[in-house]
């Protein structure tokens, strides 16, 4: 059974149906972190020209993927400002979304720097892989640790650049509609962009444990941890970490010895601008946009992240465990707030899971993995 409202299925984590609503649609009222108040174009525009001290405006992380790429196009045609382009290239992007950058830099006559993955990223996933065989013995999906710092990489480049281009603002296009699950369900008016480098101010095993639940899926399978192959598994992954961190220039000093890092903005000099805090979001109407100006296209079985093949596999987990794909959460986040129908929702969701599988096993060809997808789900 499914919400009549949104699309979330009562097999969802934490849900129950009631009077045919979800618990997400229920609460969806006095969700108190859900921020819908835009300051307008005229009010970015105002800030983004206090203080032009180089060539470029601003920068913008360009990930490739229909947020970011929206930034762009908005900030370069609509708003007539000199922004810099800067993506990060993890070794697993799409090779659609490499053309679409291509085309919309080129297009706008925008400026791009590529900043390319440290080998020690392939290694780190390789691993995650072994270890994630250890949450199929355990009787837990073991696909949790395919997204490798990413954010920590775009963060680190962007803030690289801006400072020595002497560029006073980055455009950041983190919204609270992609937010965890447990997000919409907390009393807490934080989000993942209020909370993301905090945690780094602080050294603890349970930081540790939630690491490595990240890289298993779920904490049942540490049970494993003094089980001498795992626990080996465990030290290569965090070494490969360490060393990716420090060749991209992620960590410093003491920083050097902390696998599990997180990139602050706090302290850096730079103006942080949360661009759809100005400019009110609506991803498939921007997407359409981007096709209409630029002919910026979408892939196959792929409705919300456009840029990460490693995404499929986080669909692939999330639609197994939870009868919804991860995309499909965010699709439901839509329908809430009235930029989708449900059945536009449900029509994309199906377009998601219809290529699931093969996209799953296409990633998991691209990280050299011999493995059959059933046995690490």
């Amino acid at each position: 059974m499914a919400c009549t409202c949104c699309i979330i299925p009562d097999s969802y984590p934490n849900v129950t149906i009631e009077n045919g609503l979800c618990t997400f649609c229920r609460r969806h009222e006095v969700a108190p972190h859900v921020r819908r108040d835009f300051l307008g174009e005229e009010k970015l525009r105002e800030l983004l020209m206090s203080k032009k001290t180089g060539s470029h405006h601003c920068i913008v992380p360009l990930s490739g993927g229909k947020d970011s790429s929206y930034i762009l196009l908005h900030v370069a045609r609509k708003m007539g400002l000199k922004p810099l382009a800067v993506h990060f290239d993890s070794g697993f992007i799409e090779e659609q979304t490499k053309n679409n950058i291509e085309k919309l830099c080129s297009a706008l006559s925008v400026e791009l720097v590529t900043v390319k993955s440290s080998i020690h990223r392939k290694m780190m996933l390789q691993q995650s892989m072994k270890m994630a065989r250890y949450g199929k013995f355990a009787g837990v999906s073991g696909l949790g640790g395919t997204c490798v710092s990413c954010e920590n990489s775009t963060r680190t480049a962007a803030i690289s650049e801006a400072r020595k281009r002497n560029i006073p603002f980055l455009l950041w296009g983190s919204t609270d509609f992609e937010d965890s699950p447990d997000a919409f369900l907390s009393t807490s008016q934080q989000t993942f962009r209020d909370t993301y480098g905090e945690h780094s101010r602080r050294f603890n095993l349970t930081r540790i444990a939630r690491f490595y639940d990240s890289v298993v899926g779920d904490y049942r399978v540490l049970k494993y941890f003094w089980h001498l192959p795992f626990m080996a598994l465990c030290a290569s992954h965090a070494a490969h970490r360490l060393k990716y961190n420090a060749d991209m220039g992620i960590t410093k000093g003491l920083s050097r010895l902390d696998p599990f890092f997180e990139v602050s903005f706090n302290d850096t000099g730079l103006e942080v601008v949360y661009f759809f805090q100005y400019i009110p979001y609506n991803p498939f109407r921007h997407i359409e946009e981007l096709n209409r100006e630029v002919g910026w296209e979408t892939l196959v079985g792929k409705q919300v992240r456009q840029d990460c093949m490693l995404h499929h596999l986080l669909n692939y987990r999330t639609w197994t465990q939870t009868g919804l794909s991860h995309d499909g959460f965010f699709l439901a986040v839509l329908v809430r707030e009235g930029l989708l129908t449900r059945e536009q929702a449900l029509e994309k969701e199906k377009s998601v899971t219809e290529h699931l599988k093969e996209n799953a096993e296409r990633v998991l060809k691209a990280l050299d993995i011999d493995v059959p997808l059933e046995k690490l789900v």
